[in-house]
């Protein structure tokens, strides 16, 4: 996959090490007291490091989401879970005197399960929505879920020289549970799966669309 990053701000990097470890600590927690058999299998369950970048005169979100170990998902899968990764992003031009203006709000989702019938795993990409199916699921989400690009907004909505921030939220939630969990000994919230959100800032450069 071609794709060309958008220059950062000076002195504006953005580091991803401190949200991931909080995120994968919370998941890790969770699973230990829900899925004890499973918990050592999903201790990182992580986007890595998103950047924005332009393609076509478009913008795109780039995000890697991945698990350490995939044996205690597909424990989970395999015992009727079914699984959905939300994202949620906003686009924002940045301004000085005033609060932001947002320009652009978009939402993904992706949902994640097992067909017993079948014997394969299923996935609706977000974005297309179309279904992908694969009867391993670790050639099933390197495909999908740790190679993402999500469209987000025109090239012609961005003003020369303008600085603009990108804000991702990202969830991991349950659709459907085991029928041998008890429901009313899950707790998840987006806070739990995200406690910081991720953020990207960029200076927008009409002439680098070109080159």
């Amino acid at each position: 996959m071609a794709f060309r990053s958008v220059s950062t701000l000076p002195g504006r990097g953005c580091s991803y090490s401190k949200a991931s470890r909080r995120i994968a600590f919370a998941l890790a927690l969770l699973f230990s007291c829900c899925f004890p058999l499973a918990a050592a299998a999903l201790e990182h369950f992580v986007g890595d490091t998103p950047e924005v970048y332009f393609k076509d005169r478009i913008l795109f979100l780039h995000l890697r989401v991945s698990v350490d170990d995939e044996d205690g998902l597909r424990l989970l899968l395999r015992d009727g879970a079914i699984l959905e990764l939300a994202l949620k992003v906003t686009v924002e031009r940045k301004r000085t005197l005033w609060a932001n203006e947002n320009i652009a709000a978009r939402e993904f989702s992706s949902l994640l399960k097992y067909d017993p019938l079948t014997r394969k795993y299923l996935l609706t990409t977000p974005g297309t929505r179309a279904t992908v199916q694969a009867a391993n699921l670790r050639s099933l989400l390197a495909g999908t879920w740790k190679d993402l690009d999500l469209p987000l907004l025109e090239a012609d909505k961005f003003v020369q020289g303008e600085d603009y921030r990108v804000d991702l939220g990202l969830s991991l939630q349950y659709t459907e549970l085991p029928p041998w969990l008890d429901r009313s000994l899950v707790f998840w919230s987006r806070e739990v799966v995200q406690p910081e959100p991720y953020k990207m800032e960029f200076r927008f450069d009409n002439a680098a669309l070109s080159r």
